[in-house]
């Protein structure tokens, strides 16, 4: 037969075994996507909602991550021709692109860069109907955001949420073009967004077992002061 304070003991030692609650993250969902010609162009991503099976929803993470490329070029319907002198021929343009929950209230994300080709100057040859390609410019499109708001959090639980992706740009060509050629710029982009969820695992309570059995040990610990007094 257990002794009063073996029984305490034991329960006692349930009861400390019982582990709070702790945050944990999904597994990082990453969908790709890509545009080229011209990036005035949208997209929809679809990620799996969460799993409140694993416990509370705290936290929305997204990422998105894009390479961009500016191409410079040309059309030159006549003869060959010299282009950019005296000035030499850039193209410039701001690319942006914005990221926004479709289902619900949003994880909005809005990210931009400009980029400029270097100065092209050289000899075009002559009848070139399609864009002849004078130089390009590249660079990262990136950034980061996240919900935290419980308000919101509730739409992305369950089922799969929509996420458009649109690209805008605007640019402009600058330097010395004769007549008979016509200028112009060309993007693409290729990328990714992540998305990630942070949760709180469910607490681990006592059971109502081990909460009698803590109770009775107790009792008999009590019981065991009054006999020794």
């Amino acid at each position: 037969m257990l002794s009063p304070r073996k029984i305490a003991a034991a329960a006692i030692g349930a009861v400390l075994m019982a582990s709070p609650a702790s945050a944990a993250l999904t597994p990082l969902q990453t969908v790709p996507f890509s545009f080229s010609g011209d990036l005035n162009q949208s997209t929809s991503l679809s990620f799996n909602g969460f799993n409140s099976g694993l416990g509370t929803l705290v936290e929305v993470m997204m990422t998105f991550s894009a390479n961009v490329s500016l191409t410079n070029q040309v059309v030159n319907i006549g003869t060959g021709k010299n282009v950019g002198s005296p000035s030499a021929l850039t193209a410039t343009a701001t690319y942006t692109a914005a990221i926004d929950f479709v289902a619900g209230p949003p994880v909005d994300l809005s990210v931009s860069n400009a980029l400029t080709t270097a100065g092209f100057v050289g000899f075009v040859p002559g009848f070139q109907f399609v864009p002849f390609v004078l130089n390009s410019a590249s660079g990262m499109l990136t950034g980061a955001v996240s919900e935290t708001d419980l308000g919101d959090l509730g739409n992305y639980i369950g089922g799969a949420g929509l996420f458009s992706v649109e690209m805008s740009s605007s640019g402009t060509q600058g330097g010395s073009v004769p007549n008979g050629i016509f200028s112009g710029n060309e993007g693409s982009a290729s990328g990714s967004v992540t998305i990630q969820y942070r949760y709180n695992e469910p607490t681990n309570t006592p059971e109502p077992a081990s909460m009698a059995l803590l109770g009775a040990g107790l009792a008999g610990l009590g019981l065991l002061r009054r006999r020794r007094a």
